[in-house]
């Protein structure tokens, strides 16, 4: 058989050999460049993702925070308006009270000054002070008189005895005129320390609402502005708290972002060694398909070469080469066989 001819199907097979391994490393190298690419795509959006949210996040917790201290503020301003209030409320009501308390302590003054030593409330009353009704020498003077006429009637003149009974009747008007007076003085002292005493009672009880008054406006002011205070710092709580997780959210997001992005990368890096490896191992089975090729020739060749002498010998047994050692013929550097 011709040469050419055993070596035809050896050339197609390693053509074939070379065009699947060229087609299998387009293909690797397509497949590993597309997952790459998709890898690489993966993480950027990753990326891109993480970069859009994470301010979203930082001014939505700003905003939050923002109006929270702003409640916070319009509380506590409300808070201090209410016990300026409150105050007023007090200051106004106590003014009502002003002149109760006033006359009060007025009252409480003269009290005082009289229950003193030697004062008004605290002494012997006088003749001056008893005040003695002025009709009563009048009425005394008729009196005289009319007993001097009724003895004059008798037809005597002023006897020992008339004189006795007009000392007499003298002596007991004028004590009863005394002890009258000075019912009359005690009765008249005794009411004004009564309405005195009550107009310091009613003063104090005055000035006791008025005190009762602002401790209750301060208390209750004071309330007003602790309340407020207390949501103040819940609000300014709440506030750091919102940037806190949003400060942790945004860390969090970027931290994992980045470890998704570079595991993407990896995978891309993953899937482009693959490729190569794969385009490699192509070319390698091409190559190893052309050998096996060339192999599959060279024995065919042989076997051709051999089975046409041994088909000369079948044909022509004259030609048979006799048995018996080979012929050697001497060269220049040894023996060479000749069959």
């Amino acid at each position: 058989m011709p040469a050419a001819a055993i070596a035809i199907p050896a050339a197609i097979s390693a053509g074939a050999s070379i065009f699947g391994a060229a087609k299998g490393s387009k293909a690797a190298t397509q497949a590993s460049e597309i997952q790459s690419g998709a890898a690489k795509q993966a993480g950027a959006d990753i990326r891109q993702a993480v970069t859009d949210v994470n301010p979203q996040i930082i001014n939505n917790a700003a905003n939050a925070s923002d109006m929270a201290l702003r409640s916070a503020g319009g509380v506590l301003d409300a808070g201090k308006q209410g016990a300026a209030d409150v105050n007023t409320a007090a200051t106004n009501a106590n003014a009502l009270l002003n002149p109760y308390a006033q006359s009060g302590a007025a009252a409480n003054g003269t009290l005082q000054a009289g229950l003193g030593a030697n004062g008004d409330f605290n002494k012997t009353p006088t003749l001056a002070d008893l005040q003695m009704d002025p009709s009563f020498n009048f009425i005394r003077k008729e009196q005289n008189q009319q007993m001097l006429r009724q003895q004059q009637a008798r037809g005597g003149g002023m006897s020992g005895a008339a004189f006795k009974d007009l000392a007499n009747y003298n002596e007991g008007a004028l004590s009863q005129q005394y002890q009258q007076a000075f019912n009359n003085f005690q009765t008249s002292t005794q009411n004004r320390f009564s309405n005195l005493n009550t107009a310091a009672g009613r003063g104090m009880q005055a000035a006791g609402q008025q005190g009762g008054n602002l401790m209750d406006a301060s208390k209750t002011g004071a309330g007003m502005i602790l309340d407020a205070n207390k949501s103040n710092l819940g609000a300014n709580e709440f506030a750091g708290g919102l940037t806190y997780d949003a400060a942790k959210s945004t860390a969090a997001n970027t931290l994992h972002g980045t470890e998704l992005a570079s595991d993407y990368l990896t995978q891309g890096a993953n899937a482009q060694a693959s490729g190569k490896i794969g385009s490699a191992n192509a070319w390698a089975q091409g190559l190893q398909g052309v050998g096996q090729a060339a192999v599959g020739a060279g024995n065919a060749y042989i076997a051709n070469k051999n089975y046409g002498k041994t088909a000369n010998l079948l044909q022509n047994p004259a030609s048979r080469a006799p048995m018996g050692p080979p012929e050697v013929t001497p060269t220049t550097t040894g023996y060479k066989k000749v069959f």
